[in-house]
């Protein structure tokens, strides 16, 4: 079997901030903005931070079609709170892809909006889907990049999108840790259980929160049922990643 790894970009973290200690799933709602994210402009922690990752989250599982077999879809949804303006920078976007003679990834379901709060009225703008375009990257690779509309200081943007690929070894890194305060990171891996995983930490001992579990639905491979393994891994408050070597691993993940 081929192997498939994972990357996971960790270093330390520090305490909780108000905002995220009573964060949950209720809130995590995509094409809204919440009260708490309005009313969100100073990160105590770090003064200086530009912007704020309000919530970061992924997900990973494979797709079986009768015809062209698994796929791996990755799925991600981020918010950002922009502080100052120099933060404006944090409203550009780029999604890399693969493509190669046998077949190449597809980036589709891309949605995004930008929210400002104007005589105490919500406006909000789409992302302009035509303002997507596309660059070659060194090898095999391309990237979709845009830029959030209408952006200042005070704006809150957010985007979603998902990566459908062939390639397994092509398994999406996550990264906890940016060059901005992040809040709320949650990356769920959904595994078929044909393989045996392992998985290792490397900075810390261990996640804010973490948690394996066996999936509720039967799915099936001919006549075989099966049910995926789920991971899902938090981590709360990460601090602004200030140096430019990141700790890496590239087997915390591995299928054999």
């Amino acid at each position: 079997m081929k192997r498939i790894f994972l990357m996971i970009l960790l270093t330390t973290v520090m305490s909780n901030v108000s905002f995220s200690q009573n964060i949950d799933k209720s809130v995590l709602e995509f094409g809204n903005l919440k009260y708490e994210e309005r009313i969100f402009n100073r990160y105590e922690k770090d003064t200086a931070a530009e912007a704020v990752v309000l919530y970061d989250i992924g997900e990973s599982r494979f797709n079986y079609d009768e015809n062209t077999g698994f796929e791996l879809i990755f799925e991600k949804n981020e918010k950002i709170k922009i502080l100052k303006d120099a933060g404006i920078d944090y409203a550009t976007f780029e999604i890399p892809f693969y493509v190669s003679e046998n077949g190449m990834e597809i980036v589709s379901d891309v949605e995004g909006y930008t929210y400002n709060v104007e005589n105490d009225q919500i406006i909000k703008t789409a992302l302009d889907l035509s303002t997507i375009y596309e660059d070659d990257l060194p090898g095999k690779w391309k990237m979709k990049k845009f830029a959030m509309p209408n952006v200042k200081k005070g704006s809150v943007i957010e985007v979603t999108y998902k990566i459908s690929s062939p390639f397994f070894f092509n398994f999406r890194n996550w990264t906890f840790q940016k060059k901005i305060p992040v809040l709320y990171s949650e990356y769920t891996t959904k595994m078929i259980p044909f393989y045996t995983y392992n998985f290792l930490l490397q900075g810390r001992n261990g996640f804010d929160e973490y948690k394996s579990e066996e999936g509720n639905m039967i799915r099936h491979l001919y006549h075989l049922g099966y049910k995926d393994m789920i991971y899902t891994f938090i981590m709360k408050d990460m601090p602004a990643f200030k140096d430019e070597v990141f700790i890496t691993c590239p087997e915390d993940f591995l299928v054999s």
